[in-house]
């Protein structure tokens, strides 16, 4: 479950470090079924999706049917995508 804080309220101080929540993966021996212990980033209330090639975490199904998803974004200017310059998404 995730806590929101308001920070409009009296007396309010932000936190130095927050500790990282490691997430766990089960991958069945066939690596056909993957289980997780990681929320929604949507709701937050449902377990996320995995895909299974990329190992990206995507909205739970019900969130995924209101028109939630993940996206790339091309972050290059118009003219770069338009004669495709730099390669948006290069591996290193």
């Amino acid at each position: 479950m995730q806590y929101t804080y308001d920070v409009d309220t009296p007396n309010f101080e932000c936190p130095d470090k927050l500790p990282v929540k490691d997430v766990q993966f089960y991958v069945h021996p066939s690596s056909m079924a993957v289980t997780h212990d990681y929320s929604c980033p949507v709701c937050r209330e449902e377990h996320a999706v995995v895909n299974g090639s990329t190992g990206v975490m995507g909205p739970c199904w019900g969130c995924r049917a209101a028109g939630w998803q993940i996206k790339r974004i091309d972050r290059r200017s118009w003219w770069k995508q338009f004669f495709n310059i730099g390669a948006p998404y290069a591996s290193k």
